[in-house]
């Protein structure tokens, strides 16, 4: 059943399935008014938020092209990292030598979104018509866009990667696969794969099932020849396919597992498998409600994201297989996430068309989709997302609306008065849970804030001005597909205006970078030798990105101990190395009490010395804390600043100097002593 077909759909729905008419002038500023409240709402939800989060590495694995001598041998990039499987360095380090390093990563995030908001634009096209593929693109640039486990990952995520790319790259496939234009959609695929295999991998996957629909017997045989050659392959020891006959052991799986513990599914909470239950019903009841490509679609994204869920916590989570670890078959579940927002506006329709349950099936559906970005009782939100499955099973009409199989809920209904208090109730729900998450949200901020400034940085944002604004953006985009008034223009150039001056929300820290402006007496860290290691306490990215140099050791760098055992073995090592010194936290260090801050700065003495003692690779150490006696050289920079920690934390730093320790002068100091230090003599500065 195509969208363009009316049947017995209800005269209020007849302008969601309508073209609109594309030849008269005034239609024309309608579609640039709809483009601009869409484009208006992915900026929004997608911002520019700098160098962040995994941005960090792949600047990192750009700059070892430029300068080998001072970052091929860090940590991250030392043995099997993911600079091997990818061309993007290549092209960031050629963007950097035209402009520089945070101008290359602006420009290639601009790029990187137009073509995913473009790919989604396309598939939204092609698989809605009228006014459907608008709110389509809607659901797809202002829902929630995390996948995975732990809330790590999103599609079009708001910093520079080459996923970003990949990810465009992999819906153009579809697209053109959907087309026939299969020429095309393999260019496209080879593409992805060249910017980030992984990604693409997703691709391969869904067109396994697509085509094993479509060309079964084809598929089988191309399939089994491919296996072939594969295993022949792995019996012969080529890279990568010999990983799929090995297996981690336990220590190297133990240290992955400490660093990375979304990449095994039995360690993901349940809220993260809500995004994907949700996900799954959507395109459940999309397929049942279509037929020919639309339902090919929806059945293959079901079979590829179940099947692949299995094999990663058969292979993965409980074998250790190498190759399936690497390749975290599990991320096929952004592109379930995706087309279940392309699959919705339709399947809400048909629901309203045969159930008077639709308020509560849009509610319920959409708080449960909302529920990942906070700490609520997710499981009331499954079950009553499936409440909401099986009432619509039952309360299809007509011939067709549902397989014979389901006829069973057709018998004994309940009365209208019932289903009405059920309607309240399951309205009542997101209103309950929200309020929880609210008071949830002003405790953490407000008493359990103890020892750091800690703000979490999706509620206070998205509740002050994202939330209330991409309503705006809802309701300007309805009003527009229902009256088609041109005059409505204005308010889209507003609105579009409005979010691209929120669009950069990078932190004082990422500005910093970009120019390196306000940073005083910064030439005696760069100064140091070419091939130091340099570990920078409280935020250790600044040694790559103020210092210039290897950085010795820090959480988000253990990021390579998946790719190769030797990078786990030595992550492993000097972490432990580091002792409660750790990088580990990377909290910063001045105290606060419900945010009073103390009167006292305080650090343990030992543990720098004892820092420079055990790891004999480490040349220098900055801190925030003068120890006279190891006479520092002092780096007044950064003062006053919020740092990101994670996707959804950022730090506050304030009133701080940082202070540049030669490991080797602390080493000559202490041996020099006739009577070792204290073992835990304090320093107090005051305020």
């Amino acid at each position: 059943m195509e969208v363009t077909r009316k049947l017995n759909s209800p005269t209020r729905y007849c302008f969601l399935i309508q073209p609109m008419n594309k030849i008269k002038f005034e239609n024309n500023l309608i579609i640039l008014s709809i483009f601009l409240i869409l484009m208006a709402m992915w900026i929004l939800n997608h911002p520019y938020k700098g160098l962040v989060h995994d941005a960090r590495l792949y600047a990192i694995q750009a700059l070892s092209h430029l300068e080998p001598d001072v970052f091929k041998n860090d940590i991250f990039l030392r043995y099997d990292s993911q600079d091997n499987y990818t061309i993007f360095s290549n092209i960031y380090v050629s963007v950097i030598k035209l402009t520089n390093l945070a101008d290359a990563n602006l420009i290639l995030f601009i790029i990187g979104h137009i073509l995913w908001f473009v790919s989604a634009w396309l598939l939204a096209s092609l698989l809605n018509s009228g006014a459907l593929k608008y709110f389509a693109v809607a659901l797809v640039a202002a829902m929630p866009a995390y996948y995975g486990g732990r809330f790590i990952f999103s599609y079009g995520e708001p910093f520079l990667t080459p996923r970003i790319y990949a990810e465009a790259l992999v819906l153009f496939s579809i697209y053109f696969a959907l087309k026939n234009r299969f020429v095309l959609c393999g260019l496209m695929l080879l593409l992805g794969f060249l910017f980030h295999p992984i990604m693409a991998l997703t691709g391969v996957i869904f067109f396994a099932f697509y085509f094993l629909l479509k060309y079964p017997k084809s598929v089988l045989v191309i399939g089994s020849v491919l296996g072939i050659l594969i295993l022949i392959a792995a019996l012969a020891g080529v890279a990568p396919f010999d990983r799929i006959l090995q297996f981690m052991d336990p220590y190297w799986t133990g240290i992955v597992n400490q660093r990375s513990p979304y990449l095994f599914l039995y360690d993901w909470l349940f809220r993260d498998f809500l995004t994907i239950i949700t996900s799954f019903l959507v395109i459940m009841l999309y397929a049942l409600t279509n037929q020919g490509m639309k339902q090919a679609v929806a059945l293959s994204l079901l079979t590829a994201t179940a099947v692949f869920l299995l094999v990663s916590v058969v292979l993965g989570d409980f074998l250790w297989n190498v190759l399936i670890m690497q390749l975290q078959v599990w991320r096929i579940s952004w592109l379930l996430l995706f087309f279940s927002y392309l699959a919705f506006p339709w399947v809400y329709i048909k629901v309203r068309e045969q159930t008077d349950l639709g308020t509560s099936f849009l509610i319920v559906f959409g708080a449960a989709w909302l529920a990942p970005y906070n700490s609520v009782l997710t499981a009331a939100y499954a079950l009553t997302a499936v409440f909401s499955f099986l009432i619509v099973l039952g309360n299809c009409r007509g011939e067709g609306q549902a397989p014979s199989r389901y006829t069973g809920f057709l018998k004994d209904r309940w009365s209208k008065e019932f289903w009405k208090k059920v309607n309240l109730v399951m309205t009542l729900f997101p209103l309950a849970f929200l309020s929880y998450d609210l008071a949830d949200y002003f405790h953490d901020f407000y008493v359990r804030n103890t020892n750091i400034v800690s703000i979490r940085e999706f509620p206070p944002v998205y509740l002050t001005y994202t939330l209330p604004l991409l309503m705006l953006g809802a309701f300007g985009l309805c009003y527009q597909l229902i009256k088609r008034d041109k005059r409505v223009i204005l308010f889209s150039l507003v609105f579009f205006l409005l979010a691209a001056s929120l669009w950069d929300r990078r932190l004082e820290y990422e500005k910093i970078i970009a120019g390196n402006h306000g940073i005083e007496q910064v030439s005696i860290v760069k100064n140091l030798p070419i091939k130091s290691e340099l570990l920078w306490f409280e935020y250790p990215t600044l040694a790559w990105f103020v210092a210039n140099r290897a950085n010795f050791i820090s959480h988000f760098q253990g990021v390579s101990a998946l790719f190769s055992r030797e990078s786990a073995v030595l992550y492993d090592q000097r972490m432990k190395s580091m002792g409660m010194f750790s990088p580990w936290l990377d909290y910063p260090t001045e105290f606060y009490w419900r945010h009073q801050p103390a009167k006292m700065k305080m650090f343990y003495e030992n543990l720098l010395t004892t820092c420079c003692r055990k790891t004999q690779e480490l040349n220098y150490v900055v801190i925030s804390y003068n120890i006279p006696k190891y006479k520092p050289l002092e780096i007044i920079a950064l003062k006053d600043i919020r740092v990101n920690y994670s996707n959804r934390v950022n730090f506050a730093y304030k009133n701080f100097d940082w202070y540049l320790y030669n490991c080797q002068a602390v080493n000559l100091y202490e041996k020099s002593l006739r009577s070792p230090t204290a073992s835990r003599s304090i320093i107090y500065q005051g305020k």
